[in-house]
């Protein structure tokens, strides 16, 4: 853990809003409670700490020049960078997540402020989509200059505000030029959930199938766990935006639509639901297949099965929804979010697929639920997971 996030730790923050600004050794971040902070990042010190009232930051700090422009609500705030204090504050009529400029495009450039950062200048202000650009002006005593770029639209996370940040990366430059501000991070934080998600999911369907296989000796049953799953999830993924990207239940779950799911959201819902459907699809086979032992055919296996696990699977559901159900009277849209979409998750999936087209599926495929093929069957003879037999 580093001396930045010990300092977090210590401070209590349970959470800040989006990718902390870190310039000249100092790192400015807002957290959840309404404050802004500054923290020596080398030393974890804190600097200055500036509140700023109740309500929730649109997007995370930006810093240039000598000062540090937040926003909070419908509040742009000028901060000062030596002390915390306002300088000014421009408050509008809009919505808590109003589409004013935020947080603007940052370009850093490494060099001072001259012809070679005019030229980069210059360039920026002819890309399609950039409505203004800011003079360069140098940090501290660097040889860097920091250029404010305004794109026509001023969402932070809108398509035109990501096509200006991608455009201005790709410029062909003397210079070395760098993008940061909010617009940056959600196209990196993007184009690195889209690198290594296929990572993830494949190493995580490898080891359902691998386990499974272990489990029940069939190539079959793993491979139909990972489509009952992906049921479940597309179900809840699709009431999730019904819900929240629409603007549903706005007055019932008190919250207010962003118009889209926060970016993380799918991520972080998949791991949890995917691991619960496993479990809850291990107990119903682990039954059927303990009653195909002892002889009962396929077909009334699978009733039976059924039978002795759908109370507990349905008990383990009901208390697991209560309990995350409760996230749902989060004030903080992503929690919300979080809480609604994996209780509809578990709910999905221990009704109607876990007991409904879990075991139709079963009852229809009979025999072939447990195919494998020979050198698979033998493997599974040498190094399968098999309950033991209970002594006489």
């Amino acid at each position: 853990m580093s001396k930045l996030h010990k300092v977090w730790a210590i401070n209590g923050i349970v959470g800040v809003t989006g990718t902390p600004a870190v310039t000249g050794g100092v790192a400015y971040f807002d957290d959840w409670t309404g404050a802004v902070r500054a923290v020596d990042a080398a030393t974890g010190k804190s600097r200055w700490t500036t509140k700023l009232g109740a309500g929730m930051f649109v997007a995370a700090p930006v810093v240039t020049g000598d000062a540090v422009y937040v926003a909070l609500s419908n509040t742009l705030y000028r901060l000062d960078r030596a002390t915390g204090n306002t300088m000014w504050k421009v408050t509008t009529d809009s919505s808590p997540f109003a589409q004013i400029n935020a947080s603007p495009v940052v370009v850093e450039v490494k060099a001072p402020p001259g012809e070679q950062t005019a030229a980069v200048a210059g360039r920026i202000r002819q890309l399609p989509g950039v409505a203004a650009v800011g003079r360069p002006q140098q940090l501290g005593d660097q040889p860097l200059s920091l250029i404010d770029v305004v794109p026509r639209n001023t969402s932070t996370v809108s398509g035109s505000a990501q096509n200006v940040v991608r455009d201005i990366r790709a410029l062909d430059s003397p210079v070395e030029v760098g993008v940061t501000g909010a617009s940056a991070a959600f196209v990196d934080l993007k184009q690195s959930i889209a690198d290594h998600l296929p990572y993830a999911l494949g190493l995580l369907a490898l080891t359902t199938v691998v386990v499974l296989f272990l489990f029940t000796g069939s190539v079959i049953l793993p491979f139909k766990a990972l489509v009952m799953n992906a049921l479940s999830l597309s179900a809840a993924f699709g009431l999730l935006v019904l819900i929240f990207q629409d603007g549903r239940l706005e007055g019932f779950l008190s919250y207010v639509s962003q118009g889209a799911l926060e970016t993380t959201q799918p991520v972080v819902l998949f791991a949890v639901a995917f691991g619960l459907s496993t479990d809850y699809g291990v107990f119903l086979l682990s039954r059927i297949k303990e009653a195909r032992a002892q002889g009962v055919p396929d077909r009334e296996a699978v009733p039976i099965g059924l039978e002795r696990t759908g109370r507990i699977v349905t008990a383990a559901a009901i208390l697991f929804c209560v309990a995350i159900g409760a996230f749902a009277t989060s004030r903080i849209v992503f929690i919300k979010e979080l809480g609604v979409g994996t209780a509809l998750a578990v709910l999905i999936d221990a009704t109607i697929v876990r007991a409904l087209l879990v075991p139709s599926l079963m009852a229809l495929l009979g025999r072939w639920n447990w195919w494998a093929p020979k050198p698979l069957r033998r493997l599974h003879k040498r190094i399968g997971l098999d309950e033991a037999a209970a002594p006489a």
